[in-house]
């Protein structure tokens, strides 16, 4: 017999799924097998988590077993320093992402991102991708969403960083529905832009948020948790090395509030980098 779920119940779901996906993508890989957590499977499936998959990693959505989200596998990207770009202007890319169709994501694009602020930054943000909830268009100018930028803002209030000495943009350049997945060969397709804004910006630093972003500029499989806290060398477009940061997204944040204060310690970090501390 199947089982109705009321509009409360599916809101739900997709809210609990998508903080399990972003759990993964932040290196998060099992749960404890508390009695919390078996009490939540039984009361939204009916059913007990078996002993053999009690350590096993968390379901991708409670009592949605068909379904798998899968998270996005780090790209395996070129870096040869024969291979020189050429410095674009911004508003040249721009142009070029609002009007790109180089892989099968833009078919789901609901708005092209390019990102936006400072010419010439000390700071570039990088992000994953704006997931759109219910496949909402966004304001005008929105990067990584309504909240996220909201919260973002008041983090570079915190550091006393103004904000005409930042860029902010993502790997991905399509807004998408947040129920639809990217795959490696997304960024892949994608990864050039953002390598050219380096080249345009020449930032003093890079602040990676999530997982994503930062297996993007880093070339690195271990989990953010490991990455954050300490300075990288990101080995940039035409080999130019530049300092990189990494941290947790604004969304992971807005579910995890607990992070926060990780987080802050990673913008000190930044803040000393930049010569704000």
């Amino acid at each position: 017999m199947e089982r109705t779920l009321t509009p409360d119940t599916e809101i739900i779901l997709r809210d609990l799924q998508a903080l399990l996906n972003y759990h993964r993508l932040s290196g998060i890989e099992s749960y404890p097998a508390t009695e919390e957590i078996r009490g939540l499977l039984r009361m939204t499936t009916g059913m007990d988590l078996p002993q053999e998959v009690r350590r096993q990693r968390p379901p991708t959505a409670i009592g949605s077993a068909e379904k798998t989200v899968r998270p996005v596998e780090p790209p395996k990207l070129k870096r040869e320093s024969s291979q020189r770009i050429q410095v674009s202007a911004l508003h040249d890319i721009r142009e070029e992402v609002m009007a790109c169709n180089g892989c099968a994501l833009s078919e789901k694009r609901v708005v092209p991102v390019p990102g936006g602020g400072a010419e010439k930054a000390k700071l570039l943000i990088v992000g994953d991708w704006l997931a759109l909830v219910g496949g909402q268009k966004s304001p005008v100018g929105c990067v990584f969403g309504i909240e996220q930028d909201r919260m973002l803002g008041k983090m570079l209030e915190a550091i006393q960083l103004p904000k005409n000495n930042v860029f902010v943009t993502n790997v991905i350049k399509c807004g998408i529905a947040d129920s639809c997945q990217p795959k490696a060969e997304h960024v892949r397709a994608c990864v050039s832009f953002l390598h050219r804004q380096i080249v345009s910006i020449q930032p003093e630093v890079i602040l990676s948020m999530g997982l994503i972003a930062t297996r993007a500029l880093l070339n690195r499989r271990e989990p953010l948790s490991k990455l954050r806290g300490q300075l990288h060398v990101c080995s940039g477009p035409n080999d130019r090395k530049i300092p990189l940061i990494a941290t947790y997204h604004p969304t992971f944040l807005l579910q995890n509030p607990e992070m926060k204060k990780a987080t802050w310690l990673d913008l000190q970090l930044l803040a000393r980098q930049l010569g704000l501390a």
